[in-house]
């Protein structure tokens, strides 16, 4: 694997690999792409985690055959992934929102910055 030095650090891996990359533009993409991979993971994540728990509840609602106590712990695990799905909706609404006013799209940073990093063209292509 070929790498290239950073000042007194040697970048390893596809975030290292510069030498078909002036300037390090396709690092940059890599990185990018990584952080919306993260992003992603952790919004299906979350997701499939508000399933599961909307369906621990309603089992522990249906089995508590009327004891308050049982019934009580339900309600507040369905209440508790409602309230988790609800922030993680308004998370990425708030993350976009505040990107729009900006100017910046926060959830993919590379098309803010393409054209001005070293290395590539003003439509954000690397130059070879």
């Amino acid at each position: 694997m070929a790498t290239q030095p950073l000042g007194n650090i040697e970048g390893l891996g596809p975030l290292g690999i510069f030498t078909n990359d002036p300037g390090g533009a396709g690092a940059f993409k890599t990185f990018n792409l990584l952080i919306s991979q993260i992003v992603a993971f952790l919004t299906v994540g979350g997701a499939i985690w508000f399933i599961i728990q909307i369906f621990i509840g309603a089992l522990g609602w249906l089995s508590a055959g009327g004891d308050k106590q049982p019934m009580e712990t339900a309600k507040k695990r369905i209440l508790d992934a409602v309230t988790g799905l609800l922030i993680l909706v308004l998370a990425y609404s708030f993350i976009y929102i505040v990107g729009n006013f900006l100017g910046i799209n926060v959830l993919d940073p590379y098309s803010a910055f393409k054209g001005s990093l070293p290395g590539t063209t003003s439509t954000g292509e690397i130059i070879r």
